[in-house]
């Protein structure tokens, strides 16, 4: 038996001994806590399907890198991110780990991502950890050269500070920096 008052379960366990206002019969379902996903690529799903089609970010080729054109706009990250999180919900996910793949990103995210994950978060009622993933460094296609930019690496992680301030500071009781 699961018994539970709003959004706190109260017991868990067999023959519950106090009184309750509604019985579901569930004897024919499989009652589970909300799984933890620590690994949840919030982003994926629209990156993929434009894998093949003429956009920057696919393969990161020297137009990648010189491009300050991002790969997802404002509309499309946040559709992304909502299916992303609402495929975990669907499977029983109740609280996320969130990354974003920096497949598509040259330093770290366009600043409209981060935040567009955590609302994703809260419209949804998941609970979420997210943060503003970033490199210093990554591989060119066809090639073992690495772009490298310490510098650039840096900014990020400061732009990293201050997202996961800004979420701490904002007071959600479902969205946590990490």
């Amino acid at each position: 038996e699961v018994v539970y008052e709003d959004d706190t379960i109260d017991y868990v366990g067999r023959e519950y001994g106090g009184g309750v206002d509604r019985t579901i019969d569930a004897s024919d379902h499989l009652v589970a806590p909300g799984s933890v996903n620590l690994h949840c690529v919030a982003n994926t799903d629209l990156q993929v399907l434009q894998i093949d089609v003429d956009l920057p970010g696919f393969p990161k080729s020297d137009d990648f890198w010189t491009s300050s054109e991002e790969v997802l706009d404002q509309q499309r990250t946040r559709h992304s991110a909502r299916h992303a999180l609402a495929t975990a919900l669907r499977c029983g996910s109740t609280t996320v780990g969130a990354i974003t793949t920096m497949a598509t990103k040259r330093w770290g995210p366009p600043d409209y991502e981060p935040p567009a994950v955590a609302a994703a978060f809260e419209e949804l009622g998941l609970r979420g950890y997210v943060a503003h993933e970033f490199h210093s460094g990554s591989h060119r296609d066809n090639s073992s050269a690495v772009t490298e930019d310490e510098n650039r690496g840096k900014a990020e992680l400061d732009r990293a500070i201050e997202f996961a301030e800004m979420v701490q500071q904002s007071g959600s009781d479902r969205v946590r920096p990490y």
